[in-house]
């Protein structure tokens, strides 16, 4: 009898684990696998503290009827007189077998366990249902007695701090799975980072002045590296529109690439300009929904920041892509000393992609804006700026803007980073 009662006492215990450590996106695969145990066990999840409390019931009259049961024996063997010791020899029996083997045994794969358990345990939560609600009832009146008001909340949706820890553990593998573990990351990160912090910057935009002839304009389109150029009149600040060299192209083979019958300003497409503050996600949205690739951003005022195209965003979440006609990427120098030496224009959250690094990207987008921010002021050269993890040192100056830095890790964490 009291082997079979520590049977089930394990039992209800292995079940109070199995439920709270079951992995819900591994249910979710299951359930779309129309696997009915998988269904059983989220609604048991999602009625957490009935489930809980129907477990707890059925485990506390299970031990109960343990102890009744082995104090029974006691007296009918021994006598009263050994009650202490067997009451302890007892207890120590349902402590080893009924609460820390059996939680020993589900935690090793408690989703398992759960689609093990499902049926029973919803089978057994309908039949203690009365007296479930009975002494939840009974409680929250005690509580309410003493001003204190309490209700079980239903298991809330993976939060992204969730995903975001189950990325991190995903990226124990190895390299593989290091990559795979930044473009999970990025992708949650969508909605936080703006056009205006990954854009290309006005200037190294590549426009196209649109007072010269024809043919001029069609030599310098056509040695431009991109598919869209923005043309602009009088200052560069009036955009008339975007021009796709594919349109260009067909204009020419229409008429036999006599390039002075062709007017790129009445081939180009409406210029689209878009806030800096826009989220990448909402971008991409707009992206698909209009069916455009580039778009011109511009702050507050309206004046204009530099564009952002579907690439750069596809970049964000994949890393570079680079073809035979990109511009190779510049700016970025590592040294032998382990610092690095950057251009000010660079971003700071590709040096965070690239290095593993967090360097503070809220309130600036640029390594130089980075440095003016801290110092509050335009740094001398050789003046150096110090972050927790860093020391950023000014190099040269063009004008009144930073064109070059140099980027040391203190000695402290020079030994956990390589590039």
């Amino acid at each position: 009898m009291i082997p079979v009662l520590i049977g089930f006492s394990g039992f209800f215990s292995a079940s109070e684990t199995v439920i709270t450590g079951a992995s819900r996106a591994q249910l979710h695969n299951e359930e779309k696998k129309h696997d009915t145990r998988a269904t059983a066990v989220r609604i048991l999840q999602e009625k957490f503290g009935p489930t809980l409390s129907s477990i707890l019931i059925a485990n506390q009259l299970i031990n109960q009827s343990v102890a009744a049961v082995a104090t029974w024996l006691a007296i009918e063997l021994w006598g009263e007189s050994v009650l202490p010791v067997t009451a302890f020899l007892f207890s120590l029996l349902v402590i080893i077998y009924a609460e820390i083997l059996p939680k020993l045994v589900v935690i090793q794969n408690p989703t398992q366990y759960a689609l093990t358990f499902a049926h029973v345990l919803t089978v057994i939560c309908k039949l203690l249902r009365p007296v479930t609600h009975f002494l939840e009832a009974t409680a929250r009146f005690s509580l309410r007695l003493i001003g204190l008001k309490i209700r079980f909340v239903e298991s809330s949706p993976i939060s992204d701090d969730e995903l975001r820890g189950a990325i991190d553990l995903h990226a124990a593998g190895g390299i593989e799975e290091e990559r795979e573990r930044l473009m999970l990351r990025s992708i949650l990160d969508l909605h936080e980072v703006t056009v205006g912090q990954i854009m290309v910057h006005r200037k190294k935009l590549e426009m196209i002045e649109v007072s010269q002839n024809a043919e001029d304009m069609i030599i310098k389109i056509l040695d431009c590296p991109y598919s869209r150029i923005p043309l602009w009149k009088e200052n560069r600040e009036n955009i008339l529109g975007v021009l796709h060299v594919k349109t260009l192209f067909r204009a020419l083979q229409e008429v036999k690439a006599e390039a002075s019958t062709v007017d790129p300003i009445s081939l180009a497409a409406p210029p689209w300009f878009v806030p800096e503050s826009t989220t990448l996600s909402d971008q991409l949205q707009a992206f698909r929904m209009r069916h455009e690739h580039f778009a011109l951003v511009v702050d507050e005022y309206g004046t204009l920041m530099g564009a952002i195209t579907l690439e750069d965003i596809l970049e964000e979440i994949v890393g570079e892509i680079v073809d035979e006609y990109d511009v190779a990427a510049t700016g970025i120098s590592v040294q032998s000393d382990q610092s690095i030496i950057v251009e000010g224009a660079v971003l700071i959250r590709d040096l965070n992609r690239r290095f593993d690094w967090d360097l503070p990207e809220e309130e600036v987008s640029t390594i130089a804006g980075l440095v003016m921010h801290k110092v509050r002021k335009i740094p001398a050269v050789g003046q150096k700026c110090i972050f927790p993890e860093f020391t950023i040192e000014v190099l040269k100056h063009q004008h009144n803007r930073i064109s070059l830095l140099r980027i040391s890790l203190q000695e402290s964490q020079k030994d956990t980073h390589e590039y």
